[in-house]
């Protein structure tokens, strides 16, 4: 997920995490007109309210960014990265797209690369949030960081899902 919208914050206020990078992405292809439209699928901002979408939050950021509503396409039904890839190969079959371009986190692109295999459907990918040890973190530091184990949590996360996704055949 990219976007947080919290019940104590005030209607229509976003906050957002790391994985903004993705937002930027695709809000920097449709300004510069790199890109025609941008589908923005699905996605959970609050796991206690399924009725709580990203989709729609990040296409009004879009929108107050001054992007075109038209320019827009929000898919609301996916959960997860297999329903993403199902549900985007319906709309690109739907709309004779010739090219679809995936953006994702890096540490996410070979999932979600495998998941748009699985449906058959070639996708071309932008990954975005890399992250690599800032300047005074070396590979011999040996005090603990919190980040340290964020980024564990991450990468296990990540790990687990795509044993997950192989052996369910959601992804190859």
């Amino acid at each position: 997920g990219v976007v947080q919208v919290f019940a104590d914050q005030p209607e229509g206020r976003r906050s957002f995490n790391d994985n903004v990078d993705r937002l930027i992405a695709v809000y920097d292809m449709l300004r510069q007109d790199r890109a025609k439209i941008a589908v923005i699928s699905g996605g959970h901002t609050d796991p206690s309210r399924p009725e709580s979408k990203e989709a729609p939050t990040l296409a009004a950021q879009l929108v107050d960014w001054g992007i075109a509503p038209e320019r827009i396409i929000i898919e609301r039904s996916a959960r997860n990265t297999r329903e993403n890839a199902v549900e985007v190969k319906k709309l690109a079959e739907a709309n004779a797209w010739s090219h679809v371009l995936v953006v994702t986190s890096a540490f996410h692109m070979p999932r979600t690369v495998g998941s748009f295999e699985a449906v058959a459907m070639s996708v071309d990918t932008l990954a975005v949030d890399r992250r690599a040890p800032g300047p005074n973190m070396t590979s011999t530091s040996w005090l603990p960081r919190a980040s340290a184990l964020d980024q564990s949590t991450d990468a296990i996360r990540e790990w687990a899902g795509r044993l997950v996704y192989r052996l369910r055949g959601y992804s190859r």
